[in-house]
């Protein structure tokens, strides 16, 4: 009986120590949805002069952002997504940007427009 006990106390510290403990891969998971996270709001940063120069674009000056839904798409790669929900003469709009985070730390466009926008909020 003592040494089914060592036994398996020695198993469970090799398992340990060779990275075999669940927990380890729990906490790795959650550092990196922190990270996703934190870059979802600096995608929101790189989209907002993006959705203003839309605006601009299209003629419209008199609006009011309802709402901005933000976050991620897991994959390879990440995608980031951006949505407004906005006003123009009582009217309610969508619009949406899809980003790439580059390895410098930089957003590349992948997909912008009303489609994506309804993709973020419905």
């Amino acid at each position: 009986m003592k040494k089914i006990f060592v036994l398996l106390m020695t198993l469970g510290m090799v398992l340990t120590l060779a990275g075999c403990n669940p927990r380890d891969k729990a906490t790795e998971d959650d550092a990196g949805m922190q990270i996703a996270a934190d870059m979802s709001e600096k995608a929101k940063e790189y989209a907002a002069p993006l959705f203003l120069e839309y605006l601009k674009k299209q003629g419209v000056a008199d609006y009011e952002i309802t709402q901005t839904n933000f976050g991620f798409l897991t994959g390879d790669p990440v995608v980031f997504v951006v949505g407004y929900q906005y006003v123009v003469e009582d009217s309610e709009f969508l619009y949406g940007y899809k980003l790439k985070l580059n390895e410098n730390q930089t957003f590349t466009l992948l997909e912008e427009g009303q489609s994506v926008g309804e993709f973020i909020f419905r």
